[in-house]
């Protein structure tokens, strides 16, 4: 009998080393890495003038860059993830083209306030029409990642009229398509093998950025953990605790229950008649690219672009790719209604 267990615990073993492939390395002397970054001075992450508005009674922060006579550019971040996410890689060369920036954090996220109420992605549009009204907007080219692309989606259909352009990034009609996969088991499997391995809620912080930034670097299509990246994601949330910037812990399950809640747009897709780009990774593991193609085929005045080799994350050259192409579709667009 001790003989099976023996051999079902080498193949077990066997088989988690193998599968180990499936997630990004470590760089090496990764220790000594962490611990730099950590002890190096934080960098300042605002980037212009900070406010807040209150949203079915939330506290909703937001902050405006560059000049406010200049047409507006709304972004809209993604799931459980803070609007400070949008990095000067995407926004100086929207401001370099002549316009002004804001971004904000959604509900329960970052500098926003946490409720107990339930609500969905319509709840979260709201959001940002309160803050173009707090700002006396009356239009805004919106600019929507993941999640953020799909509360783009409440926007243009609930609220056509303060929506100039839309741009979404990376998103779905309806991530729950039954016509298509959502998540795929490798995904599945990337993320079980990172909580075997560093525990469902990690015991300190170097395990938990090691973790997290593997997690990062499976989205970004990475083989080894960019040290760029690693950087930028401690130094981020340096920056956010030094801020009293929290959080709420359940934001990922309450961004989840918004999702669901909200359904399928796929058909009243064809109502939104604003112009619209849809640009989106062909090796998006999270949203699959396929999610793209059909919300872009529903749209009766949009333009696809798939970038080859982008994952979910963008790297940096992704983000000034998705920049470049973001601003040269609005500047276009922009010429187009001033005929």
């Amino acid at each position: 009998m001790r003989f099976y267990w023996r051999i079902i615990f080498v193949a077990l073993v066997v088989f988690c080393i193998s599968s180990c492939a499936v997630v990004p390395k470590l760089p090496k002397e990764v220790n000594t890495h962490i611990q730099a970054f950590q002890d190096a001075p934080t960098p300042p992450f605002f980037m212009g003038e900070q406010d807040t508005v209150h949203s079915d009674g939330i506290p909703i922060w937001y902050e405006s860059i560059g000049d406010k006579d200049a047409p507006t550019i709304l972004l809209i971040m993604g799931h459980s993830t803070s609007g400070l996410a949008w990095s000067n890689r995407i926004i100086d060369p929207i401001l370099e083209k002549g316009y002004r920036v804001i971004r904000y954090d959604n509900r329960d996220v970052g500098g926003s306030g946490w409720t107990t109420e339930t609500y969905d992605l319509s709840d979260m549009a709201q959001d940002g029409i309160q803050i173009l009204n707090k700002e006396g907007i009356d239009k805004a080219h919106v600019v929507g990642i993941s999640m953020g692309g799909m509360i783009g989606q409440h926007l243009a259909l609930e609220h056509p009229e303060r929506v100039h352009t839309f741009s979404a990034l990376a998103t779905s009609g309806h991530y729950f398509d039954k016509e298509l996969k959502s998540v795929t088991g490798k995904i599945i499997w990337a993320e079980t093998l990172l909580r075997l391995r560093y525990g469902l809620i990690p015991k300190n912080e170097r395990r938990k950025i090691k973790s997290t930034t593997r997690s990062m670097a499976y989205l970004q299509n990475q083989d080894v953990v960019p040290l760029e990246m690693m950087n930028w994601w401690i130094q981020r949330k340096k920056f956010a605790k030094q801020e009293k910037r929290k959080s709420n812990p359940k934001a990922s399950s309450r961004h989840t229950k918004a999702i669901r809640a909200s359904g399928s747009r796929l058909a009243q897709l064809k109502n939104i008649t604003i112009p619209t780009l849809v640009i989106h990774g062909t090796t998006d593991r999270l949203i699959l690219p396929e999610h793209g193609k059909k919300l872009a085929s529903l749209l009766p005045n949009t333009e696809l672009i798939l970038i080859e080799n982008m994952g979910h994350i963008p790297t940096p050259d992704d983000e000034r790719k998705m920049s470049k192409e973001i601003a040269a579709f609005i500047v276009s667009q922009q010429k187009i209604s001033e005929k």
